[in-house]
């Protein structure tokens, strides 16, 4: 999501997530849930509820940091994999999260523009009957049921400038008026665009 002039209101970065095949961790030492636990930021019992499980993928943590994935990695341990997967980013934070909403562990949207144009800015996902091995390598694609069609970008008519002036303006106005809450929409009088709307208080 950008505003008028192409400035990244909302981004989706690649980062990566970690998960296991249990049939493979259940071999781990006591010492090696220990550690795993403290570098993800977890409890130990639900590492151990994790490796015990009966199936052939459990996730084990989503959209980690590089630095936990690389301390992961220095362990060396069997049946931990990682996946790629999209985290979104607003960079003007709460200056307009009540406009952009948010999404949720899946990338899509959950509240604001992120879920009234959530089939807009995530596409679609494609559908192929493939050929596989044992082991669940593709051998070859059969057919394409369903070709995948990328997200497109979606442009506001917001001004980010004005954005940040109109949000600090209000900020600063609900505070020296005692208010509980405040609203502002700016808008330019020869075409009717929103050039910026703020709440205040705003979320992160």
């Amino acid at each position: 999501i950008v505003d008028r002039f192409g400035r990244a209101l909302a981004i989706s970065v690649p980062v990566s997530s970690v998960w296991i095949h249990p049939e493979k961790t259940q071999i781990w030492a006591d010492t090696d849930v220990v550690k795993v636990a403290k570098i993800l930021g977890v409890n130990q019992n639900f590492v151990r509820k994790k490796i015990k499980q009966k199936s052939y993928f459990v996730y084990l943590k989503r959209r980690i940091s590089p630095n936990v994935r690389d301390q992961l990695v220095s362990l060396s341990l069997p049946g931990v994999h990682f996946v790629q997967e999209p985290k979104r980013y607003y960079p003007m934070g709460e200056i307009i999260a009540p406009v952009l909403g948010f999404t949720g562990v899946n990338d899509h949207g959950l509240e604001g523009l992120e879920v009234s144009y959530d089939a807009w800015l995530s596409g679609a996902e494609g559908v192929q009957i493939v050929e596989q091995d044992p082991a669940g390598h593709v051998l070859a694609v059969e057919k394409v049921v369903h070709r995948a069609h990328p997200g497109k970008t979606l442009v506001l008519s917001i001004d980010h400038r004005l954005q940040m002036f109109a949000y600090q303006a209000l900020s600063e106005g609900v505070k020296k008026a005692h208010a509980a809450s405040g609203s502002v929409v700016v808008l330019s009088p020869k075409t009717g665009e929103i050039l910026a709307m703020a709440n205040y208080p705003s979320f992160n």
